[in-house]
């Protein structure tokens, strides 16, 4: 059961590595330079149908991103807040 349930989730999720619309989701500095997710309105009404909460759900994305000589790092977490 758990793992068809995965595969449903997996299916009915809005993207894939392959289709993710890339170039309309940025990360951004705000004033203070702290790291921030900019969606264009169509990703983001398709993020909250996939995740099954109304268009009205606020996203809160905690992102970190870190470097050091040629490696780079980037951690980002979603937290929908209705």
């Amino acid at each position: 059961p758990y793992r068809r349930q995965r595969q449903m989730c997996i299916r009915d999720s809005p993207y894939t590595v392959d289709d993710t619309p890339w170039s309309r989701i940025e990360i951004v500095d705000d004033a203070t330079g702290c790291p921030r997710v900019v969606m264009a309105a169509e990703v983001h009404v398709e993020l909250c149908r996939s995740l099954a909460v109304t268009e009205s759900a606020e996203p809160v994305w905690h992102v970190s991103i870190s470097h050091d000589g040629g490696i780079a790092s980037a951690v980002a977490v979603l937290d929908m807040r209705e």
